[in-house]
């Protein structure tokens, strides 16, 4: 375990990020603001932790007094799979982005990632998700992590695509039996256009695309790219380029789940006016 910078015994509301790679996160940032706007005393670390070593690294971070985590890649299925105690988010997707502590040592899961996303979209980006066509690009941890805050906002058809077919139809098996769903081929175009693209793939981390008929973007309302970068991803570039109306990175949604986690540790929901900006300027 590697901790970017070192953790001291005994310091009071200790909470931190993991994963691998971990450098690039601005959640100590947006934590710190978040304190900052509450009059908190709330110090958060980020610290490397490698596949197959969470729980070892929990103990450790416990041992000195941390009350909690946020988890990233590649370790949400992870912390999902060592909690003792699931919120109904977590177990819908399968995956656990938020840790918290008891002093019985207990691990409390839940995942904020969906509501994050759904936030961004409704509030930041004006844009409602009820009656709408949506598709979902990826089937990993990340498009599990948003699906049912997906279909809790009542698209009128929530379309899922996938590399691996087997995958896409897993993920729709986890949708209430209330949500229409269409199962699209990777590559491939519905006969239903889509309102708004969601790329939940990490593709865009190595400015790789996804696999899509192009002249689906046109007429899309919203291309949001789950991926977040100081400049515009690769798949936002290529929404842009085929005429997409609105483009947007996955920003406002680290910042909105990154909320969602301070009050669950804490009680309060911060303000995020600004966050977003604030980061981009930074």
């Amino acid at each position: 375990m590697v901790t970017e910078p070192s953790v001291k015994v005994g310091l009071p509301n200790a909470y931190c990020v993991v994963g691998d790679p971990i450098a690039h996160s601005l959640s100590p940032k947006i934590h710190a603001w978040f304190a900052e706007s509450e009059g908190q005393a709330f110090l958060y670390h980020k610290i490397r932790v490698a596949k197959g070593s969470l729980k070892s690294a929990i103990e450790e971070f416990m041992r000195v007094g941390g009350k909690g985590m946020n988890v990233t890649v590649p370790l949400k299925e992870e912390a999902y799979s060592i909690s003792d105690v699931r919120s109904e988010r977590a177990i819908a997707a399968g995956a656990a982005n938020f840790l918290s502590f008891g002093d019985n040592g207990k691990i409390t899961a839940d995942n904020t990632d969906g509501y994050g996303l759904i936030t961004d979209i409704s509030r930041n980006l004006h844009l409602a998700l009820s009656g709408k066509v949506i598709c979902l690009l990826g089937a990993g941890g990340a498009a599990r992590g948003v699906l049912a805050g997906i279909a809790a906002q009542s698209p009128s058809l929530l379309q899922l695509s996938n590399r691996t077919l087997s995958k896409a139809e897993d993920l729709s098996n986890l949708l209430p039996k209330s949500c229409p769903r269409e199962i699209v081929p990777w590559g491939q175009m519905s006969t239903t256009q889509p309102d708004i693209i969601i790329n939940a793939t990490s593709l865009s981390l190595t400015g790789d695309l996804p696999k899509m008929n192009n002249s689906v973007f046109a007429l899309t309302e919203l291309v949001y790219d789950m991926v977040y970068s100081s400049n515009p991803t690769s798949f936002m570039k290529l929404a842009s380029r085929q005429g997409a109306k609105n483009v947007s990175d996955g920003l406002g949604m680290l910042v909105e789940q990154a909320a969602e986690s301070y009050r669950l540790w804490n009680g309060t929901l911060p303000r995020t006016d600004n966050i977003t900006d604030r980061l981009r300027s930074t």
